[in-house]
């Protein structure tokens, strides 16, 4: 277990773009305790540091089980929730028609969101003409 965990927690560290400085203050722990939580047979965080990450934004289930915290979203999966969120539901149904075609081109994946139809990335309204 140690070992996966000092990988999780350098992997943690670097996810939130910190450093080991700022680990060991977001810890409340001095620089050299923290830098031995990072080698792998060193020594593990007692609760309460681990308590004291989880208040600072660390992501402590994954650190201990691996399993990222239902809703911990990166900062690049948070910026396009925003921009998903703020289109209307055609610019939805053409982004996830695009993403479904990505990930499968050879798929035609259809994809509705009130009356806008997506297959791919062709996008179809439903009850507007034309000119």
């Amino acid at each position: 277990m140690n070992v996966d965990f000092f990988e999780r927690l350098i992997a943690e560290r670097k996810r939130l773009g910190w450093r080991q400085i700022d680990m060991a203050e977001a810890g409340g722990v001095a620089s050299s305790t923290y830098s031995n939580y990072e080698k792998a047979g060193g020594r593990m965080p007692d609760a309460n540091v681990l308590m004291t990450w989880a208040t600072n934004g660390v992501d402590v289930q994954y650190l201990l089980t691996g399993l990222p915290e239902t809703g911990s979203l990166t900062n690049a999966e948070s910026n396009l929730l925003s921009l998903f969120r703020a289109l209307d539901e055609r610019g939805q149904g053409a982004v996830l028609g695009t993403l479904y075609g990505y990930n499968n081109p050879e798929a035609a994946i259809a994809v509705t969101i009130g009356n806008v139809h997506a297959v791919n990335s062709v996008v179809n309204i439903s009850g507007v003409n034309k000119l």
